[in-house]
């Protein structure tokens, strides 16, 4: 069984990463540049909900203009990495989308930017967690 299921995590990871594309450009980043505040995480195969009073954890983010990730757990710098931005096919649509890809994580994330000020991460995975943020302003 155990193989079994790397297996299907290595094919998906192969599709995920077939046919990127680097997008260089800052208009495609300064949407996302910023810090943000965690709001909650949802998903995972049972539809678990996590928020900062079921965690007990105050979660920021931060993506710099120099392509640097920064994510604050409690305001501790709890992960440092760099990031960029790949179009790529994504598994939530037919559509390729851009995906931000870190350094600090084999899982990379589509993401929705809505009204400006919030920021919806999607770990690009089955079974896996949509995060959402609220800018810092």
């Amino acid at each position: 069984m155990k193989s079994y299921v790397l297996i299907l995590f290595s094919l998906v990871m192969i599709l995920v990463s077939c046919s990127k594309e680097n997008i260089t450009s800052t208009e495609a980043a300064s949407g996302l540049t910023g810090e943000w505040n965690w709001i909650d995480s949802s998903g995972g195969i049972a539809g678990i909900t996590y928020t900062p009073k079921s965690t007990g954890e105050i979660r920021r983010v931060e993506f710099d203009t120099n392509g640097v990730f920064r994510l604050y757990i409690n305001n501790v710098l709890s992960t440092e990495s760099e990031y960029h931005l790949v179009k790529s096919r994504s598994i939530y649509s037919q559509d390729s989308a851009l995906l931000i890809v870190r350094k600090s994580s084999s899982i990379p994330q589509s993401f929705i930017i809505r009204s400006r000020d919030t920021l919806i991460l999607m770990d690009e995975c089955f079974d896996c967690f949509e995060h959402l943020y609220t800018r810092i302003k």
